[in-house]
């Protein structure tokens, strides 16, 4: 999860990119087996483990749960639920280093004076908090009132429609600083086999820029 980015000439420049996407994609948790079954209140039992339990949660797989489902969190009403369930447990200035958005379910790693533990919210409202131990080293972080919930929703469509990559094939949204120049930013993943590696935006509006899958040249802008 520590993004490093090496930008010293134009070709660093190049390769800092696909290592960035690279680091982001591999970072991203996979949505724990008990995540489906984690009741809608606090899942940290007293060791700091996961408590699964069985209320507010449905039989339904998170990761089944595909960019166009009715229930996608990539919808704004859904998006909206998911984050004022987040925001009830652990506040909405709390600061993250890392909040990945999948249409099944949100994954997010929050920074505790220096240590980090990771938040899992699906789209039923079953909740899940585990305290990782983890060091949160030097990674930047953002307070969680700095996601909006009108943007998974409004960068899908500019994607689809300026970008020529339809919905269905979005695969998961990054909300992170750049470590770079400490700029916010959202990153839209494609499945792979997509023409783009991945979208970047600083939010619902402003420019929109696409990385092409091996790309010699960086981030271009979407036209």
């Amino acid at each position: 999860m520590r993004l490093l980015i090496a930008a010293v000439v134009w070709v660093g420049a190049v390769a800092g990119a696909v290592a960035l996407s690279s680091a982001v994609a591999s970072s991203i948790h996979n949505p724990p087996s008990q995540t489906a079954s984690a009741g809608s209140g606090s899942a940290t039992g007293g060791t700091g483990a996961p408590s699964p339990g069985s209320a507010g949660s449905s039989s339904v797989d998170p990761s089944s749960i595909t960019s166009t489902d009715p229930r996608s969190l990539f919808r704004t009403v859904n998006f909206t639920k998911a984050l004022a369930t987040v925001r009830s447990h652990i506040g909405a200035g709390a600061k993250l280093d890392l909040l990945a958005l999948y249409p099944g379910y949100m994954s997010l790693t929050q920074v505790v004076g220096g240590s980090e533990r990771d938040v899992y919210i699906a789209f039923d409202g079953a909740y899940m908090l585990e305290n990782t131990g983890g060091s949160a080293g030097g990674s930047p972080v953002f307070a969680l009132s700095r996601v909006a919930a009108t943007v998974p929703a409004a960068l899908a469509a500019r994607i689809a429609t300026a970008g020529h990559t339809p919905v269905s094939q979005l695969n998961y949204m990054v909300a992170q600083v750049d470590p770079a120049d400490n700029r916010f930013r959202w990153l839209v993943y494609p499945h792979q086999g997509n023409r783009v590696e991945y979208y970047e935006a600083s939010g619902a509006t402003g420019p929109l820029l696409e990385y092409l899958t091996n790309s010699s040249t960086g981030l271009q802008p979407v036209r």
